[in-house]
């Protein structure tokens, strides 16, 4: 449960306690913002690790206007409010605005951030990167209905002009019967594209020896790693505070460490002939069903990377293999590990896509390339990063400096005018008159 109150100005909370809750939300802080504990209801300490804290529920003091979410609730939080959520919750704050960012889920934890919060030299002591179970590049392809339980219909609805978040829409009073009406339609033709072989859905995935240096990344060519295939130059977070923000590259064990590190990549695709398909719907006037098949085929693309993340943690990685996770939680990155992918909050450089579909050769395996502008070809596609850190959580980068655009430039052995070219809506400065903000950007 949630509800939205007056920010508090007063902070109410043990040591100890706000201590911990402030390290546990600061770690995976969105940099965009931010989100700090202002109290809690319980004035105890944290419990053993792995029992459930004294706390009952936490007052989160949001900066700026955001949407929070829950299993079930959705509140659109203004500057000066904050929202009370339960203990146990797994809360979701991103942009309110049409095709806003989604920053960050957490999880306001039941249980000790002890047992999965330490810093960062314990935890590179604890953790030895696990070698992949199954090497190499490979080719799988899903049905529809197996896809169908990871749906996260909630974007759907959006795309549909409705508010709400799924489940909870189909109870709303005013956009209940719509909502379950776009549903039903939309399961109705799922269960046609089947039959019919509208869709046709296939992903690669690979795993190689991996190093970080520095603010990049270096995918080795083979176990030897002597020679690097390919350097994935990453952003690091800027905070306000002048702590050390977050950065991919953090989730990979530095070159010549002691413990060899591993990184993997995907991409998945719905968007194969899906063009030609619309368009004989359009010809024959079924101009709703072309729409709706569309949607239909981005939201089984993205169904289609949870689910195959979620193979890769169990199986094909194999580093989580008792995972048994609801789809709810699923759906909120509630696993160990994370897939990041280029153009979205943790790298936002969308040019980062070409060397993960170059190193899957996932135009002759599957056909799906990008455009000048780095978006997929065909759409409805993915593409992205899998680590298997245990602190890996997902963050945003956040607005980019010019000392930071200049480095990362660099890095890129770029032009920073290049650089700022296609993050120019990422930038917390304005670049020079020569600059001409593209649809890369």
């Amino acid at each position: 449960m949630a509800r939205k109150i007056a920010s508090p100005a007063v902070v109410e909370a043990s040591g100890r306690g706000r201590k911990r809750i402030e390290e546990f939300v600061g770690r995976v802080n969105s940099g965009t913002g931010g989100v700090s504990v202002a109290r809690m209801r319980s004035e105890g300490g944290w419990s053993e690790p792995g029992q459930c804290p004294e706390f009952d529920e936490y007052t989160l003091v949001l900066g700026g206007r955001l949407r929070v979410e829950t299993r079930a609730e959705t509140i659109d939080i203004d500057p000066g409010e904050a929202v009370v959520v339960a203990a146990g919750e797994w809360v979701r704050y991103s942009s309110p605005e049409p095709g806003g960012a989604d920053y960050v889920s957490v999880c306001l934890p039941a249980f000790s951030p002890d047992t999965v919060h330490r810093d960062e030299e314990e935890e590179t002591k604890a953790f030895l990167p696990p070698e992949p179970r199954d090497g190499g590049v490979h080719e799988v392809s899903f049905a529809i209905g197996e896809l169908t339980p990871y749906v996260d219909w909630t974007p759907f609805f959006h795309a549909k002009g409705l508010k709400g978040k799924y489940p909870g829409i189909l109870d709303d009073r005013v956009e209940g019967q719509i909502a379950e009406r776009y549903l039903d339609e939309a399961r109705a033709l799922l269960l046609r594209a089947e039959a019919d072989d509208l869709l046709e859905i296939r992903a690669a995935y690979g795993f190689w020896p991996a190093s970080s240096e520095g603010d990049d990344i270096l995918v080795w060519e083979d176990e030897a790693r002597g020679t690097v295939r390919t350097r994935v130059p990453c952003l690091r977070q800027e905070r306000n505070d002048g702590s050390r923000g977050l950065c991919l590259a953090d989730w990979i064990d530095p070159a010549g460490g002691p413990s060899p590190d591993w990184i993997g990549a995907f991409a998945v695709t719905a968007g194969i002939d899906l063009d030609e398909r619309i368009a004989a719907m359009i010809a024959r006037n079924d101009g709703n069903d072309a729409t709706m098949l569309g949607l239909l085929a981005e939201r089984l693309s993205h169904a289609a990377a949870e689910k195959l993340h979620e193979e890769v943690r169990k199986t094909y990685w194999g580093y989580a293999p008792e995972e048994d996770l609801p789809k709810f939680r699923l759906l909120l990155g509630a696993y160990r590990g994370l897939r990041a992918s280029p153009g979205q909050a943790s790298c936002p450089d969308r040019r980062g896509r070409r060397p993960i579909l170059d190193l899957l050769g996932a135009p002759r395996r599957m056909g799906l390339d990008l455009d000048p502008s780095f978006d997929f070809v065909p759409a409805a596609s993915a593409c992205g990063w899998y680590f298997s850190h245990p602190g890996a959580l997902p963050f945003a980068v956040g607005r980019i400096g010019k000392r930071a655009a200049a480095a990362y430039a660099a890095r890129r052995h770029e032009d920073l005018a290049e650089t700022e070219r296609w993050l120019a809506a990422e930038l917390d400065y304005k670049p020079g008159p020569d600059i001409i903000s593209g649809k890369g950007a």
